[in-house]
């Protein structure tokens, strides 16, 4: 057997937290919840940042998107970073990705030895990538050929759906395990697909047989509740302020956001199903107990919260906090929840520890590994952590169940009690009673400012007292 295991990293794009079945029973992913009776299941587990291009440029360099210099849709990952896959592939791993990666343009080496990346959420013709290759093989030119408008937020596929962007990653995933788990050297693969993310064209797929959008359960949100927020929520809503991952929908009804929800749920059972067949090549190969398996997303969707579908720059729950699981390689692991607060980009440190690589200094992310061995927390303990959060300008941190939005240079912000109000409907900001809680909570994010600068801890000089 290989003495370095070999990793396994599966991303969806998009994917709300509560979009996999082991976390809301409206969804149905009987693969990833077997994936997930294997694995560590990080109950806390959040994102760096609401959008795309930071979130994965923090993910491949292993640092805050502030760190890395990628704080912003329009700012990609700067070219003097280091991707934690060019690290593996210089410690002697054959790495490889079919899929999503959204380096937009970044001049970064990306790190892979082999590289089929598909940035596109449904096909651009005019595009040169492995799926407009795949599609016009079979006699697509068109997207109205494959796609056609179902409701005001949805999208029917009309094509057969093997012709599906998600269909295309997952069974060229499952191919390429096939054909190389079993390769003399260690490997590192990532899969990554373009769902759930709009355009939400889960309508007619075999998977939306599997849903009645009448008995889903709605966000208690409404818009109504984004009259205490700043103003620039709602100025993003009914503008959309040039962002292209936000839908303003402020006419949407509960039939537009339950027919929406089951289109969204009906991509991510079909993602399910692909991931399935991938993991079943995985255990043909005899390779499984010899690898760690990472299943995670970029950030999640608002999917009806405030009445909105997309993400913007908030920094919210429903954008924030990820699925986020970790099967280690060792046979028959017993998966567990822990609730200890994990993010996505920890995966990068954590690979690094697993392929026996030093982890630098400046990775501000930690490695997830030391968790497999399992510590009891007690509901004290798990309410005083510290969750810190970025988006532009803007910062959040999170203890004791209460969360502060942190706006640079503006005199607004936000505080939400999380306990009582899960869904951030009632800003507590501007309320006298909590001036103590908000004021804690500022001096906390300082402090993690602070530390977030290199060499933060080192003494003034040889032999000086400590402050």
């Amino acid at each position: 057997m290989k003495k370095r295991p070999n990793i396994l990293f599966i991303m969806t794009d998009e994917q709300k937290v509560n979009c996999i079945g082991y976390n809301n029973d409206d969804v149905i992913t009987p693969n990833l919840d077997e994936l997930k009776s294997d694995s560590i299941n990080f109950c806390n587990g959040y994102t760096t940042n609401p959008s795309c291009v930071p979130a994965r440029a923090a993910m491949f360099s292993g640092k805050y998107p502030s760190l890395c210099g990628a704080p912003a849709y329009i700012t990609p990952l700067e070219s003097n970073e280091t991707t934690f896959m060019t690290r593996l592939k210089n410690a002697g791993y054959h790495t490889a990705v079919f899929g999503k990666q959204h380096f937009a343009g970044a001049d970064v080496e990306h790190g892979y030895v082999e590289e089929t990346i598909v940035d596109n959420h449904y096909p651009h013709f005019d595009e040169e990538n492995a799926y407009t290759r795949f599609l016009k093989s079979n006699g697509f030119t068109k997207n109205e050929e494959l796609l056609e408008i179902d409701d005001k937020f949805t999208w029917k596929w009309i094509a057969d759906e093997k012709f599906h962007v998600d269909a295309f990653v997952g069974d060229n995933g499952a191919k390429w395990i096939k054909e190389n788990a079993n390769m003399d050297k260690p490997w590192f693969f990532t899969l990554s697909f373009l769902g759930p993310h709009q355009p939400y064209n889960g309508i007619n797929l075999n998977t939306e047989s599997l849903y009645d959008e009448s008995t889903f359960t709605l966000p208690k949100s409404t818009q109504d509740d984004l009259k205490d927020k700043p103003k620039y929520y709602m100025d993003q809503l009914t503008t959309g302020s040039g962002n292209p991952g936000i839908m303003p929908v402020i006419d949407a009804t509960e039939d537009h956001i339950r027919h929406t929800l089951k289109s969204y749920y009906s991509t991510m059972s079909f993602i399910d199903q692909k991931i399935g067949a991938v993991i079943k090549e995985l255990k043909a190969s005899g390779q499984y107990d010899n690898t760690i398996i990472f299943y995670t997303s970029d950030h999640g969707d608002y999917m009806g919260e405030y009445g909105m579908f997309g993400k913007g720059q908030y920094l919210s729950e429903a954008l924030m906090r990820v699925p986020l699981l970790m099967k280690p390689a060792i046979k028959d692991f017993e998966g567990r929840d822990d609730y200890r607060i994990a993010y996505n980009y920890d995966i990068a440190p954590t690979c690094l520890a697993a392929a026996e690589v030093n982890i630098p200094k400046e990775m501000s992310a930690k490695s997830l590994l030391p968790l497999i061995k399992k510590v009891e927390l007690s509901q004290e303990e798990i309410d005083h952590q510290i969750t810190y959060l970025e988006a532009s300008d803007v910062r959040a941190i999170i203890r004791d169940n209460y969360k502060l939005y942190y706006y640079c240079n503006r005199e607004y912000g936000e505080l939400y009690n999380l306990e009582d109000d899960p869904e951030e409907r009632f800003n507590l900001y501007d309320n006298e009673s909590y001036e103590k809680v908000k004021l804690t909570l500022k001096e906390l994010l300082l402090d993690k400012l602070i530390q977030l600068g290199r060499n933060s801890s080192s003494l003034w000089n040889y032999n000086a007292p400590i402050i």
